[in-house]
């Protein structure tokens, strides 16, 4: 998987059952259950200016904070062939 624009990735949270919530240095994304609640399925995104980009490493903690089990499956959420449907059926079987 090669780098992926930050907004990017904010933009296909937010479409996908993330809120975000800014601060300073980072935005933080929460995921948001079927009834509104916030759950600890979170990641944050640095603002600053050497990660406009997200490489593999990065790329790599970002699955693993959204229980993603493999970089395609990162890949598919980010590209929409996941849905925020069955992003959440995803969470349901994994047990969160």
């Amino acid at each position: 998987m090669k780098a992926v624009p930050r907004r990017k990735i904010i933009r296909a949270l937010s479409k996908k059952g993330f809120i975000v919530i800014e601060k300073k240095r980072h935005l933080f994304l929460i995921f948001v259950d079927a009834k509104g609640h916030q759950t600890d399925i979170r990641t944050f995104i640095s603002r600053g200016s050497s990660y406009k980009d997200y490489s593999l490493p990065l790329l790599k903690a970002v699955k693993d904070e959204l229980k993603l089990k493999t970089l395609q499956e990162l890949e598919d959420f980010l590209n929409c062939p996941l849905s925020e449907e069955d992003y959440r059926a995803l969470l349901i079987s994994r047990g969160f």
